[in-house]
């Protein structure tokens, strides 16, 4: 999703780039065409992204490392005044050089390679992020990629009342209390008891489920004060975990497959048309930002109140399945 300026924790970023290494063809093109086909693109990279922030595009066919690399050296690069003058947060560095991303990456740098035709001979192994063509890229992917390194959580969506947001680990202590009431764990597993193990699956969570798949459950905000009130998003069912059909017979279709809609309303918070209010900008976010074109509920058969929301929403072809909390209801919805 697009967001304004002023939602930007990425202030500055610094391009270094140096095309390929000395004596190295691409195709047909020799050294210098090819350094001069990375420069214009650069600059014309720079020139986007300077409409949200400030951007250095640094020259680096002269940079030495090894004299970067040495304290007592006299010589100084601009690079190595860039880092250290990025006391800073807010800054995020592109390159397409193996020696300067690893050099900045040992420095604790923000770094997100440029890999092209001059490059892809060389090994990037230790760099988290890498894009072929960063002129495409709107300011948001750039912002988003800092934020992966600065640990902050990925806005998802507004909506009139709540902001929807990745969970972080400061949300455990809210969550704990919220899930003491006996009323939220009537229909879903209790949240662990143990603060401390808690934190530590949020940390692995945001690592193996938001990097590598770009949606999960996350963090409902109340606008107005920034409490946490609920939970909202996606699951990616493993085999049979969205359920059996009623009668033991597996369902082993491609709606099981599909991603699974949940959430979760603190007791204060719900009557108030929250849930479906949170709910219908989550599967907005499917459609759009994911692309999805269908997605299901599971919901226990008991759960009068979740699943007259589902039919709201517009779910339907139900089903009775059997799930692992027992006998449920599932429901489809078309979403494009």
């Amino acid at each position: 999703m697009k967001k304004d300026r002023k939602r930007f924790y990425l202030k500055q970023v610094n391009i270094v780039c140096k095309a390929i290494e000395d004596g190295v063809r691409c195709g047909q093109q020799t050294l210098i065409q090819q350094q001069e086909i990375i420069r214009q693109q650069a600059e014309m990279l720079a020139g986007k992204l300077r409409e949200q922030f400030v951007v250095n595009l640094m020259e680096s066919a002269d940079v030495n490392l090894m004299e970067c690399a040495d304290p007592g050296s006299m010589e100084r690069t601009e690079v190595e005044d860039g880092i250290e003058h990025a006391t800073d947060a807010g800054i995020l560095w592109l390159t397409d050089c193996p020696d300067i991303a690893g050099f900045l990456m040992a420095r604790q740098q923000p770094v997100m390679v440029w890999l092209h035709e001059g490059n892809r001979h060389c090994s990037f192994a230790d760099i988290r992020y890498a894009v072929e063509a960063p002129g495409e890229l709107e300011a948001d992917f750039y912002d988003k990629i800092y934020r992966r390194y600065a640990g902050i959580p990925w806005e998802i969506a507004q909506t009139k009342r709540c902001v929807i947001r990745e969970t972080a680990v400061d949300d455990v202590d809210s969550f704990v209390k919220i899930y003491q009431d006996s009323e939220i764990t009537r229909y879903t597993d209790a949240f662990c008891i143990e603060p401390q193990k808690e934190r530590e699956h949020v940390k692995e969570y945001i690592e193996k489920v938001y990097e590598f798949f770009g949606f999960g459950i996350w963090t409902v905000l109340w606008k107005e004060t920034g409490e946490v009130i609920g939970r909202v998003g996606f699951e990616q069912p493993y085999a049979g975990e969205a359920g059996k059909a009623a009668g033991g017979e597996s369902d082993e279709g491609d709606d099981e497959k599909l991603l699974a809609l949940g959430y979760m309303i603190a007791c204060p918070w719900q009557g108030k048309g929250i849930a479906q209010e949170i709910c219908k900008a989550v599967l907005d976010f499917a459609r759009e930002e994911l692309e999805v074109s269908k997605v299901q509920v599971v919901i226990d058969a008991k759960n009068q109140s979740s699943l007259r929301l589902a039919e709201r929403l517009g779910f339907g072809e139900w089903q009775d399945v059997v799930a692992k909390s027992g006998k449920c209801r599932r429901g489809v919805l078309e979403l494009i």
